[in-house]
């Protein structure tokens, strides 16, 4: 390995010290409305006290709708999408793929102003979109300080999505479309997604496996293991662990569960035999996958032997 790819290995390690990028991706007014958000980043995100606040109006200016709070724990995985989907109970499963339930309604039309406004637990407004309605406000209505939007995106229809990866807090990112919840949009490149896997019997073994999608072949990884338990687990500051897992870096060697390659198909596998690790030895770990896009990182996982 590379003097320049170790660095970027071990400064990507600690990647969870930058948030995770997270968007309003795409919004459905038709039956039943929806707001999609997408994580753009290669690192689990809790959103956990994140906020989702919508505006509509049939002219003028957009009045407030509905304010939905994520409960903690809410996982979004690398590269993943998570969609709030009208009515049901607030914060269980909605009867879309990745949704979960406002519990409200999302007044909406194929013609109606819209705003969405994405803000962290701190206030910190992250995303805004305004689709302006045919009587709509023209500007950028309850934009808050600190956050920006140039254009006018006004086009009539029920699916409004992102027409690419970047997002340049513009009209130009947005257009109507065919609604995708929980999938890229067109014009969007799918985010390689890394998931490390372990189980044990109990007797002290363990096989381990890491799986890449889309495939990413012969790039090089590095597993880190934290022995304390955070909770919720995945919300640590390095790659999602507790400061400790940076004392588990190991070199590379070829075969090693800890830092080495993936198969030419993109994954991993490793077993030790019963009696390898001491009974109740209790573990959360996760995997950094170098490829030539970046780096990717699989969400936690805890394991007690």
């Amino acid at each position: 390995m590379s003097i320049l790819q170790r660095t970027t290995l071990v400064l990507g390690l600690l990647c969870a010290l930058v948030p995770g990028q997270i968007i309003v991706n795409e919004f459905h007014a038709g039956t039943p409305d929806w707001v999609e958000l997408r994580n753009v980043s290669p690192v689990a995100v809790d959103l956990g006290g994140w906020v989702v606040t919508t505006y509509q109006a049939d002219l003028g200016m957009p009045a407030p709708e509905g304010v939905f709070t994520f409960a903690p724990g809410v996982m979004i995985p690398a590269g993943g999408f998570i969609v709030l989907q009208e009515y049901g109970t607030p914060g269980l499963p909605g009867t879309m793929p990745c949704s979960i339930s406002t519990g409200f309604n999302y007044n909406w039309t194929s013609s109606r102003s819209i705003v969405v406004l994405l803000t962290s637990p701190q206030g910190t407004p992250i995303d805004y979109v305004y689709r302006q309605g045919s009587n709509g406000m023209p500007g950028a209505p309850h934009l808050p300080q600190g956050t920006n939007w140039t254009g006018s995106f006004s086009q009539a229809g029920n699916g409004c999505s992102r027409l690419q990866d970047l997002d340049t807090d513009t009209a130009l990112d947005w257009h109507v479309s065919f609604p995708t919840a929980c999938a890229p949009n067109p014009g969007q490149s799918s985010v390689p997604i890394a998931m490390l896997y372990a189980s044990t019997t109990g007797a002290g073994d363990v096989t381990i496996n890491i799986q890449t999608t889309p495939a990413l072949p012969g790039a090089e990884f590095a597993t880190l293991i934290s022995t304390t338990n955070l909770s919720p687990n995945g919300t640590g500051p390095v790659i999602g662990l507790a400061w400790d897992a940076l004392s588990s870096f190991q070199p590379v060697a070829p075969g090693s569960p800890f830092h080495s390659w993936l198969s030419s198909q993109g994954t991993f596998s490793f077993s030790a035999p019963a009696g390898s690790l001491p009974p109740g030895f209790f573990v959360e770990g996760a995997t950094a996958v170098l490829s030539a896009g970046g780096l990717v990182v699989s969400p936690v996982v805890e394991i007690t032997f």
